[in-house]
């Protein structure tokens, strides 16, 4: 078997550690030999840095994004008889944290030239049982929250973000997490923000979802999550309600506030590379992303379309070009949606998946490499 040679990754995630390890390596020794390795103080800081990062006043972080957004309803409220309304082309974690919060997933189309949920789609998809929408902001780009909103005041639902691909994207000034009821990330190492493995946060305005997150993640206690919170003298802890042990690792959250301090810079580098995609790939059979006005893209991933899509991605594979196809197939062509879906029920999110390409788009991507992916991809089509 030939083996390809990697020149450019989709994803830096070896660089998550190795770009700031002088900033982490204190950090990561102190929790390594004092070993508070779950909850420990770091966790509580990121926290706090998070929560402020984002424009709301509470963070709660958990296991995983998926788990983040299954604690995040469950606080909500909602729960086995409710329908969540979501995009039919977003990453399987969504749903399935919808269905763990026991609530039914309903689908909505996109819009092709944003990949994110169409606000009409959305408000047809709503029901006498529909509870909640979690607009997904795909690839790091916010979707159309005033729309959303006024959906979601019109039935009075809740609004709770997916911006598990969008840490520092922003809408109107407005950082992702800050736009509705609640909002949860993926911390993972793939992420716009990430770690050195998995992790989520919930992020929130509302006092009492953050409580009761806080409880739910921590084996549905009524005390504090934190061992530094449990010396002598403290009371015991005891459990009021089902919970679970979605907890978040101390070494995590040591290597989270280094990258944390680093993500604007880091967000600038990803928007200098897809400024040199859009350039060079302009006039050419591939479509590029649009970012409407007032909204700011953190680029998980740069997205295009283009004819031959699975030739191009061989092609550039061989070439040492790492490309993705996230998230294909949609939702409901996945075998555990089938008896409530079938193909052709959501043309939009068909066709984009048909034809989509992921290219890198991170810090450790050069300028000259942004521009020689661009260009063998001018020269397939």
């Amino acid at each position: 078997m030939q083996t390809v040679n990697i020149r450019v990754r989709l994803y830096d995630t070896s660089m998550n550690y190795q770009r700031y390890r002088h900033e982490m390596d204190e950090g990561l020794r102190d929790v390594l030999e004092g070993g508070t390795f779950v909850m420990g103080e770091p966790v509580r800081q990121f926290e706090q840095e998070f929560a402020a990062y984002c424009g709301v006043r509470h963070c709660v972080t958990t296991t995983s994004g998926t788990q983040a957004l299954h604690l995040a309803l469950t606080a909500l409220g909602i729960g086995p008889g409710d329908e969540v309304i979501t995009a039919a082309n977003t990453d399987v974690g969504t749903c399935l944290g919808i269905e763990h919060a026991g609530a039914t997933v309903r689908l909505a189309d996109i819009a092709a030239s944003t990949f994110n949920l169409d606000s009409s789609a959305m408000a047809a998809a709503v029901t006498g049982r529909t509870r909640a929408i979690v607009p997904v902001h795909m690839y790091g780009l916010p979707c159309d929250m005033d729309a959303i909103r006024a959906v979601a005041r019109r039935h009075h639902l809740v609004v709770v973000e997916d911006a598990a691909l969008a840490a520092g994207a922003a809408y109107h000034g407005r950082r992702a997490g800050s736009l509705g009821d609640a909002a949860i990330f993926s911390l993972a190492p793939g992420k716009v923000l990430g770690g050195l493995g998995t992790g989520g946060a919930i992020v929130t305005d509302r006092e009492d979802v953050a409580r009761l997150a806080n409880s739910l993640r921590h084996y549905g206690r009524d005390g504090s999550a934190f061992w530094t919170d449990r010396g002598p003298g403290a009371p015991p802890a005891v459990t009021v309600r089902m919970g679970f042990n979605a907890r978040l690792d101390t070494l995590q959250a040591v290597a989270l506030r280094a990258r944390l301090r680093h993500l604007d810079e880091e967000i600038a580098k990803r928007r200098t590379v897809a400024a040199i995609y859009t350039r060079h790939l302009a006039g050419s059979a591939a479509v590029t992303p649009e970012v409407p006005l007032g909204y700011e893209h953190a680029y998980r991933t740069y997205v295009i379309r283009l004819p031959g899509r699975d030739r191009v991605h061989k092609r550039l594979l061989e070439a040492g070009i790492e490309t993705g196809l996230h998230y294909v197939p949609p939702i409901h062509l996945h075998p555990h949606w089938q008896s409530a879906y079938s193909a052709g029920d959501f043309p939009m999110s068909e066709q984009v998946s048909a034809d989509l390409l992921c290219l890198p788009c991170h810090p450790s991507v050069t300028d000259e490499e942004a521009r020689e992916v661009a260009q063998r991809i001018r020269e397939m089509l």
